[in-house]
């Protein structure tokens, strides 16, 4: 019997189990830490436990979520053991590190969920597989998972947000002496690096945990001293000038403890750094005060009084020069009125915004009685009705415009006349320019651009999309991103480069590098000469396949081309061509078209061409200079006088001349004498153009 069931067993047909299953070997590992950064320098300082990491495919390989790339987790082999099984999705442990196991090869997003109390600091993206750098989008990382690879260093990188204060005083003569003490439901006592005894500076910043409670303290250090015959305001806002909170004695946001000595307020720290401001008025009536962002900036805020009596004068100006502390007589940016008797009544104030500035809010804290205030930020004014007891402090604060500028290269050549917009977030265009030829001034500094260079000015603070209109000709190699204030280095979008601008931030470095491409034919130069004040346009081929014809083209700006002369295909195009051109321009741009016989159409690069006799029809000797410069204009301008401005190399104006004239040949001898020797720029402008800029040499 027992052999029997040994034979039934060996005999018995039994079907073959089939696995199927990726070999583990092939599959790849995401690696990465999530973290805290505690002294700004961008790196992980406190290791955060429990924050979640989800892994997304990137189907488009864009390197950034989009369309319903984020409905699905991927499934990955966590077990290795040959199913995909298991949901891409880990928690951070206690040393705030994460791993994803079993990641099929391919284009991934890794995405982190915002820990709970921190802002988004920066992401790190790892690897050495021609991942991006970053993609310009918080709490997500591309990956590239290749065989076998462990892509370690996909890096999450946190921090609290910020917290300062500034106390002021009104009037500024008040020597009391007074702290702030801070501190956080979550984060404990904060310390400042700065005592704000009414400093009127800021005191320097120490962090908190988002939404966690701010209770905030004002002691007055004299015992013999109480709080009661003061007024006293605060002010919470955020990185853009918004008002976060905001209260006063006069409504009860503040309270008074200990006998009157001390006076405290709350708030709820939002997910932003933030300013406290604290104003303590004395025996006031109408005050008017300037606040900056950046804070404490040294421009002058000047006012115009539109209707009202004696009161106020006619106009007035909070200074911007530096704030003196407790010993100033009043602190220069603010003024107090006593408005009494006939003179009360209505009336409107209104702020000459200065150029770079944009007004942001205008605020009355009111101390006693009512003024019934209408604020009209479209016009910067405000319109007050003072009677009998009314006591109010009014707050302008102006916001500093901000920029953005860049280059345009090509091999770290500087590329002239490439168009670039600005957009904001809803996509509209802010402004053009083109790229700086050499001859511009766009940044006002008086000083020339360098090839290539762009700058956009007078930007209100806030997030900006830099476009780039693909030059022809070249390929886009790269973006770089510039600033320091959480831009991102690049967001893998051709011709397309983010910038977030800050209240006063110059935002440099912003650069879109391009690459020539090859040409179907192979050219061993192509130059411009200048000879007797004739220019002689040469170039040879090497190889010319299918070449039906070749087009000489200019442009006086390097943005409209002209047909200047064209040159039929021959047997031997390889031999030396030449063509003389005598426009009488200071600056030409010329290139060559070349056109093949299937009609397709392929550039040179663009040549420059700067005439040494002729500056925009205005010849300029000698050069270097001993005492007198020459000027002999071979071009009539109509109608507007010339000026002639010299500057330093510091953007300095060192001389101006004017004239009335417009003759042709004018020849007008500017004395130099007085000039240090040196290197200074020479601008000739009529009306409000510029028509010749170039360098002297003063011996």
């Amino acid at each position: 019997m027992f052999r029997y069931l040994i034979f039934l067993l060996l005999t018995m047909h039994l079907s073959p189990v089939e696995f199927v299953y990726e070999d583990p070997v092939n599959c790849g590992t995401i690696t990465g830490n999530v973290g805290v950064d505690q002294d700004g320098d961008n790196l992980i300082d406190i290791d955060l436990e429990g924050v979640i990491i989800r892994l997304y495919l990137d189907s488009n390989q864009n390197g950034f979520l989009d369309g319903t790339e984020g409905d699905q987790i991927v499934n990955i082999d966590s077990d290795l053991d040959g199913n995909f099984d298991e949901l891409g999705e880990v928690m951070t442990d206690v040393n705030g590190f994460y791993e994803l196991i079993g990641v099929q090869p391919d284009y991934y997003i890794i995405v982190e969920e915002q820990p709970d109390e921190y802002m988004n600091q920066v992401e790190y993206d790892g690897g050495d597989d021609g991942d991006q750098t970053d993609n310009d989008i918080f709490n997500q990382i591309p990956s590239i998972v290749t065989v076998g690879e462990i892509d370690s260093g996909n890096d999450f990188v946190e921090r609290r947000p910020l917290i300062e204060l500034i106390i002021y005083s009104v009037p500024g003569t008040l020597n009391d002496q007074y702290s702030l003490t801070v501190s956080g439901s979550s984060s404990g006592p904060l310390v400042f690096p700065v005592n704000p005894i009414l400093s009127g500076q800021p005191t320097g910043q120490d962090s908190a945990f988002v939404s966690e409670t701010i209770d905030v303290q004002l002691t007055n250090a004299d015992n013999n001293a109480t709080l009661m015959n003061y007024a006293i305001l605060f002010e919470v806002k955020g990185t853009f000038g918004n008002v976060i909170s905001t209260g006063s004695t006069a409504d009860g946001t503040i309270m008074l403890i200990n006998n009157s000595k001390d006076a405290v307020f709350s708030f709820d720290m939002p997910l932003e750094d933030a300013t406290i401001k604290v104003i303590l008025v004395k025996q006031a009536r109408l005050i008017f005060m300037k606040e900056t962002v950046p804070a404490n900036q040294v421009d002058d805020f000047t006012f115009n009084k539109l209707i009202g009596g004696g009161g106020i004068p006619t106009n007035f100006t909070l200074d911007g020069e530096s704030i003196d502390g407790i010993d100033a007589d009043t602190y220069v940016n603010q003024e107090e009125f006593q408005i009494s008797g006939g003179d009360q009544g209505i009336y409107t104030i209104q702020e000459v915004v200065s150029d770079g500035w944009m007004i942001n809010s205008i605020s009355c804290f009111t101390i006693a009685g009512t003024l019934d205030e209408v604020i009209d930020l479209s016009t910067s004014s405000i319109t007050i009705d003072v009677q009998n007891n009314d006591k109010c402090v009014c707050t302008f604060t102006n916001i500093q415009m901000g920029a953005v500028s860049g280059t345009v290269t090509d091999e770290g050549l500087g590329l002239p006349n490439v168009l670039l917009s600005i957009q904001d977030t809803s996509g509209a265009i802010i402004n053009s320019v083109y790229s700086s030829d050499g001859t511009t001034d766009m940044d006002n500094d008086g000083l020339l651009d360098n090839v290539g260079y762009y700058y956009f000015g007078n930007l209100i603070p806030g997030n900006y999309n830099i476009i780039e209109s693909q030059p022809a000709g070249f390929d886009d190699i790269m973006e770089k991103d510039g600033g320091d204030d959480l831009d991102k280095v690049d967001n893998n979008i051709i011709n397309n480069i983010p910038a977030m601008v800050e209240p006063g931030e110059v935002d440099t470095g912003n650069d879109f590098e391009e690459a020539s491409q090859a040409l179907p034919v192979k050219i061993s130069y192509f130059k411009v000469e200048e000879r007797d004040c004739n220019r002689h346009i040469i170039w040879k081929l090497e190889e010319s396949i299918n070449l039906a014809e070749t087009i000489i083209e200019y442009s006086f700006s390097g943005k409209r081309w002209n047909m200047l002369h064209n040159v039929l295909s021959q047997k031997n195009n390889e031999r030396v061509n030449q063509f003389n051109s005598d426009q009488n321009s200071s600056v030409i741009y010329f290139r060559l078209k070349f056109v093949d016989f299937d009609g397709s159409i392929n550039y040179s690069k663009i040549v420059k061409s700067v005439s040494k006799c002729y500056s925009n029809g205005i010849k300029i000797f000698p050069n270097p200079v001993q005492n007198t410069v020459n000027l002999i204009y071979s071009k009539t301008y109509e109608g507007v006088p010339s000026t002639i401005k010299i500057y330093d190399t510091t953007g300095k104006l060192v001389l101006q001349e004017s004239n009335n004239s417009n003759a042709i040949e004018e020849n007008r001898i500017l004395d130099v004498s007085s000039l240090q020797p040196g290197v200074y720029n020479l601008i000739v402008n009529q009306g409000k153009e510029s028509i010749h800029k170039s360098k002297i040499i003063k011996k």
